[in-house]
């Protein structure tokens, strides 16, 4: 066996009884709904209930499985006594979806620390499903994390070859909330936006044509505030190549939060057939590929050559080889040496910032090649650059000159000259031209900090001159 059945659910707590105290009564559609749901799921007769849940413990770069054999959903953090719904965990299926995601290098598992209360984006969804199961059942709890919308498709790719390797019958449920900002009196107050994420996202959702999850701009997300597009691409992830059918139970935002329930309707559940048009991370790849390709001939050499390094790599895993560039460089890019720091921007804010001193490689190119790959995966700073953020990456390429020794900051123009500060090991560098920075002692403030410098230390300063390329 395989998924059977997917549904997305809202788990809002005023849908307890022994919460709302009667304003439940009020979003009778999503009450229908969920009733609706649990028949359904109780006809199926699922081994395990998979729920993805916004509100789990989650972590920056990894996906966390909740551990141990078992939890009770009790609803006790919210005052209300006599709840008490035993969940039984599927520890075997635990165990492979952390071993699957191993194998092709996505951190998730059981590793995480958890709260002892149960979530309610599992204990809703249970509230109104357990009492209908007339077979037992196990449960999977997986939360989100802070990777890309594209990472969380593929996590659940994986999820979804776990279930089939070992043959479960598996029902997916997707716990989460759409904006919660559509009303002046809602939790969060109105915004526009909030109204603009619920009907792009439930158009998306409604017609199974998940390519539309990759296409939210992040201030859009941010001023909904929403916890259900993540939770939503991993179901996608788990629905990946299937054909699918989308139906909109009901939408709600009677306290001013978008609450949506759908179903989804698999067909041939156990088939091994893949359909083409179905695999959006894919489709998604393809239509970034194409634009990055049609933008290239708009930069100057250093940062088209950087931008190719980064793509090359976010595509890969592997270093541009000057060998395999495809454009022409000036012939001072092969011949001179010098330090360089290559900067990845999303609109004003810095994505990533790697580069040297002074020179490592064999000349400019490579430098900027390595200063780029390292960019890509360890600035410590940031988690690693994904797929989906290139084409909304600009690239800033900096060749540092040669460094002067200064005894006083009036040496420095801040718009013309880098600084740099040293104590021993420690090593503290700012590029000009930041913005916010007003003057050298800015800049100082800066590198004291970027390399751990204290107060009272003792430390060396030198000034350097910067070629910039944007």
């Amino acid at each position: 066996m395989s998924i059977i059945s997917s549904y997305v659910l809202p788990h809002l707590q005023v849908l307890i009884p022994e919460i709302g105290q009667g304003k439940e009564e009020k979003m009778i559609l999503t009450l229908d709904s969920y009733k609706d749901v649990a028949n359904r799921i109780a006809a199926e007769e699922p081994e395990t209930l998979l729920i993805i849940t916004s509100h789990a413990d989650a972590y920056e770069d990894y996906f966390h499985i909740c551990k141990g054999e078992g939890a009770n959903v009790t609803f006790s953090d919210y005052g209300v006594e006599g709840i008490n719904i035993p969940m039984v965990y599927d520890t075997e299926l635990v165990n492979e979806i952390a071993k699957v995601c191993g194998e092709v290098g996505i951190d998730a598992g059981t590793d995480g620390d958890e709260n002892e209360q149960v979530d309610h984006g599992t204990g809703v969804p249970l509230y109104y499903i357990d009492p209908a199961m007339k077979t037992p059942y196990k449960v999977v709890r997986i939360s989100m994390s802070g990777l890309s919308l594209l990472t969380h498709y593929s996590y659940g790719k994986c999820i979804k070859d776990a279930i089939n390797n070992l043959g479960r019958k598996v029902t997916v449920i997707c716990s989460g909330d759409l904006s919660h900002r559509l009303k002046a009196d809602g939790p969060l107050g109105y915004i526009k936006d909030a109204s603009v994420f619920d009907t792009a996202f439930t158009a998306a959702m409604e017609s199974a044509n998940f390519i539309g999850l990759f296409g939210f701009e992040d201030e859009l997300t941010i001023n909904a505030v929403e916890c259900v597009l993540k939770c939503a691409t991993i179901m996608a992830g788990t629905l990946d190549g299937k054909f699918v059918k989308g139906e909109l139970l009901s939408y709600e935002d009677t306290f001013g939060v978008g609450c949506a329930a759908f179903a989804y309707t698999i067909d041939e559940p156990d088939s091994t057939e893949v359909i083409d048009g179905r695999q959006f991370d894919k489709l998604l790849i393809e239509t970034i590929k194409e634009r990055l390709d049609n933008d290239d001939n708009s930069t100057n050499e250093y940062v088209r050559l950087a931008k190719k390094a980064a793509e090359h790599y976010t595509f890969t895993g592997e270093m541009l080889s000057l060998d395999n560039y495809p454009y022409e460089l000036p012939a001072h890019m092969r011949t001179k040496r010098a330090g360089v720091f290559v900067t990845f921007k999303i609109g004003k804010m810095t994505r990533a910032c790697m580069g040297t001193l002074s020179a490592t490689q064999e000349n400019i190119a490579q430098e900027i090649i390595a200063a780029t790959t390292d960019a890509c995966h360890i600035d410590p700073r940031f988690i690693p650059v994904d797929i989906e953020e290139l084409d909304a990456l600009s690239y800033q390429v900096d060749i540092l000159g040669d460094f002067e020794p200064i005894k006083a900051l009036s040496a420095i123009n801040v718009d013309k000259h880098g600084l740099c500060i040293t104590h021993g090991p420690k090593t503290g560098i700012v590029l000009p031209g930041i913005d916010g920075v007003k003057d050298a002692q800015d800049q100082l403030k800066i590198a004291k900090k970027n390399s751990g410098i204290e107060d009272g230390e003792d430390y060396n300063m030198y000034r350097f001159n910067v070629k910039r390329y944007v």
